[in-house]
């Protein structure tokens, strides 16, 4: 039986990566309502399977996957995360959808005291929906 004291410390390690999750979600919620872009964030993909992916786009048939935890050995970093991210993306992609997959830093654009998407994911999820403008 888990220690009372150890099942404290879960919970605050899971705020933090709620409270870190959404630093970096919001403004990208943000970015697809500026631009009229139906999304369902946390969305379940395959019935069978418990995995969610962060964002569906309907339009685009896509999942867009936020990878945290890059630079402080999180969980996609470590053999047994890398392994079973790989087989989630694989399923992802053996069911018919796209994939866009982002790290963190790809909104770490600090400006004003806020985050905002860098141009990198912008140009992404614009060649997304007008693939014929970029050749």
């Amino acid at each position: 039986m888990k220690h009372p004291r150890d099942q404290f410390f879960t919970i605050i390690k899971r705020n933090k990566y709620i409270a870190d999750k959404q630093k970096f979600e919001e403004p990208f919620k943000k970015f697809l309502v500026f631009h009229n872009i139906n999304f369902v964030s946390e969305y379940h993909p395959i019935p069978k399977r418990r995995f969610r992916a962060d964002f569906y786009l309907k339009a685009y048939n896509c999942l867009i996957e936020i990878e945290g935890g890059i630079w402080n050995q999180g969980r996609h970093n470590r053999g047994y995360g890398y392994a079973a991210d790989v087989r989630k993306y694989n399923d992802y992609i053996l069911h018919g959808y796209k994939l866009l997959r982002f790290t963190s830093d790809d909104f770490l654009q600090l400006s004003k005291n806020d985050y905002y998407p860098k141009d990198y994911v912008k140009t992404t999820i614009e060649r997304l929906i007008n693939p014929d403008g970029y050749k």
